[in-house]
């Protein structure tokens, strides 16, 4: 589900469906090679689409946030592959919402979500690191933990009671 429904009240939820690429997506395990190409010149800075689950988020108030993700739910990244690291930054986020929107979109990203990301390379503070500094963010697949659902959709404002959400996250009503 894409928090781009915040845009505008009048538009409904997205379904599944819309959160496909029109585009290619890259995989994860690539994208680094990628941004680091693009960084050094080798490559323009094209739009990045990929999609993972996240494994860890580190937020910095309301406006920033790291998010880790990895291809598969069960793996937390290897020496060989570590996750790709992701910067959610208000300012370059491509929305037409509110600030309390932006922070109820960081406040619902949980480990063991899948989502769908959109970003250009941008460089950090660290010499040679590079990062994939996100501007669309569509969840695909909620975390499993029924908690983090029930926030969730009390961040859609949908009314949900909490004995119709099963050990596994889905709403059975």
């Amino acid at each position: 589900v894409s928090f781009s429904a915040y845009r505008n009240e009048e538009e409904t939820l997205p379904t599944r469906e819309i959160v496909r690429a029109t585009e290619v997506l890259t995989p994860l395990h690539e994208v680094t090679p990628i941004l680091h190409q693009i960084m050094k010149g080798e490559m323009s800075n094209i739009t990045i689409a990929a999609r993972g689950y996240i494994t860890h988020k580190r937020s910095f108030g309301s406006a920033l946030a790291f998010i880790d993700l990895v291809e598969s739910d069960n793996e937390e990244g290897t020496p060989e592959e570590p996750p790709l690291q992701a910067l959610l930054k208000r300012q370059a986020y491509n929305h037409n919402s509110t600030k309390s929107a932006f922070s109820s979109m960081l406040k619902s990203l949980h480990p063991g979500s899948m989502v769908y990301i959109e970003g250009h390379a941008a460089s950090t503070k660290n010499v040679g690191e590079v990062i994939l500094l996100v501007n669309q963010l569509n969840f695909i697949k909620a975390s499993r933990n029924p908690e983090n659902v029930k926030g969730m959709l009390n961040r859609f404002n949908l009314d949900v009671d909490p004995s119709e959400v099963n050990k596994i996250g889905k709403v059975t009503a």
